[in-house]
């Protein structure tokens, strides 16, 4: 006869939530959480419960420029029609500008610097790409989804790397994206077909990943983010022009200097990505030394591939923009779709609605609260009627993402000031980074000491890479 356990669900009702249906720990953590802090708890639990609150308030999003949530149908070439659950661009703007006074009080500055007008009208950028959930190996994925954000250009260089300035305009499988046909305008005379060419689009590929490695060869990629890869960047053209270049031969002197050109046309795109000033004149230049330096080291058909075509439309972009759109943020808020797609298995129903859904309440609801200790010293010092908000990450004046323990430069009266960051906060819609700022010593060497400060998180230039001994530390200043 089996024995009956020791253990209840009264004496340990932790140990017993979370064992019938799984989740993870943190997600559960979190569950509770939301369910302490609710005045009362909800009499009705049921997934159609849930689902009826997440219409309603799918509902509550409401402009004057109609609902945030809409579903245009469209025609399939089989003459069938599709719904295409998506967010009206003109009602999300309304709603971002109203509810959110940070985001407002920018677009309405950048609106000043560069008035629209019907003659002078914004430029609207536009990215798509697809979205792989689950098994990639799958030999037939209906769960593959094309996704596409918009933004307005004019925003600035430093907020199309934020992904709080894009926008999701819709999520559609990509089998639905196949059955599509063209477009048929219902015109006053008749219906008219509607020929177009894109003329601006942007779009990503495996090149940021492929930069350092030889395609098909057995070396294994490099694994790591673009802030990472950079800093890394810095260390290998230190060692190669120290190291390398003084006691190689003439063929691997040939392929570093091919590399070393490389890594000036890094520096610059780096530049352009601050906000400087580049002539793309001279950015065509560095693009074309360094294919021409790498087709006469490696020859045309072993080197040659469609991204280096690619590179030499980087000016062109350049001159008739006057500035260059990464797709490293849109990477970042994919992360966002594929977590809500990898759990999302039914594709048979509203699977392009669920993950919208998702999304939306996301994007309006991703603003934390500053933590009652910290908000009680902050306002000490900058005010007690001030909204502040913290947060483990933001873009800094580079236009990268830097995080809490990271290790920073920033420009101060003319010299370089390198500090550790603890964490950032928003203060009335202005973002600042708590610093702990390492004097310098000599050369690489700096000394890690317990002097804060409270910086603009536009000051901050770069991340670095550093090593600890005792209390002095080896930076590598990019």
């Amino acid at each position: 006869m089996a024995s009956q356990s020791s253990g209840s669900k009264s004496g340990n009702p932790l140990s017993h939530l979370g064992r019938k249906v799984f989740t993870t720990q943190r997600a559960l953590a979190q569950i509770l959480k939301q369910i302490r802090e609710l005045d009362e708890l909800p009499a009705a639990t049921g997934r159609s419960a849930v689902k009826r609150a997440r219409e309603q308030q799918l509902h509550d999003y409401d402009t004057p420029y109609g609902p945030i949530y809409i579903e245009p149908t469209l025609q399939k070439e089989d003459g069938f029609d599709v719904t295409i659950p998506s967010l009206s661009p003109a009602a999300m703007l309304h709603w971002a500008c109203q509810h959110c006074a940070a985001f407002g009080q920018f677009l309405e500055k950048q609106m000043v610097l560069n008035p629209p007008t019907f003659a002078k009208n914004w430029t609207l950028a536009w990215y798509s790409d697809e979205v792989a959930p689950g098994n990639q190996l799958k030999h037939v994925n209906r769960r593959k989804v094309q996704v596409i954000y918009w933004s307005l250009k004019q925003l600035g260089s430093h907020a199309m790397t934020c992904g709080s300035c894009w926008f999701t305009l819709t999520v559609v499988r990509s089998t639905v994206v196949a059955d599509m046909g063209g477009l048929v305008l219902n015109c006053p005379s008749g219906s008219r077909l509607l020929f177009a060419d894109l003329g601006a689009d942007l779009r990503s590929g495996a090149a940021p990943k492929d930069i350092l490695h030889k395609r098909a060869s057995t070396t294994a990629a490099l694994s790591c983010s673009v802030s990472e890869a950079l800093n890394f960047l810095q260390v290998l053209r230190t060692y190669v022009v120290f190291w390398v270049l003084p006691t190689c031969n003439e063929d691997m002197r040939n392929a570093c200097e091919t590399w070393l050109s490389l890594c000036m046309v890094l520096d610059v795109l780096q530049k352009i990505g601050m906000g400087k000033i580049v002539p793309p004149v001279e950015l065509q230049r560095l693009i074309q030394t360094t294919l021409d330096l790498a087709k006469a080291r490696y020859g045309a058909d072993s080197f040659w591939v469609p991204k280096c075509h690619l590179a030499l439309h980087l000016p062109l972009q350049l001159s008739r923009h006057s500035c260059l759109l990464s797709c490293f943020v849109h990477e970042r808020k994919h992360k966002i779709v594929k977590k809500i797609s990898n759990q999302v298995l039914d594709t048979s129903r509203t699977f392009e609605k669920s993950i919208l859904d998702d999304v939306l309440h996301g994007h309006v609801q991703h603003l934390a609260e500053c933590p009652a200790k910290l908000q009680k010293e902050l306002r000490e010092v900058v005010g007690h009627d001030a909204d502040i908000r913290a947060a483990h990450q933001a873009v800094h004046g580079g236009n990268l993402p830097v995080a809490a323990k990271d290790l920073v430069v920033m420009e101060v009266d003319g010299s370089q000031v390198v500090g550790r960051v603890g964490y950032h906060v928003s203060i009335n819609g202005a973002c600042y980074s708590h610093l702990t700022v390492w004097p310098h010593v000599k050369g690489s060497v700096f000394t890690v000491s317990n002097e804060v400060a409270l910086v603009e998180t536009r000051l901050i230039q770069a991340t670095c890479l550093f090593s600890l001994k005792n209390d002095s530390a080896i930076v590598v200043l990019p």
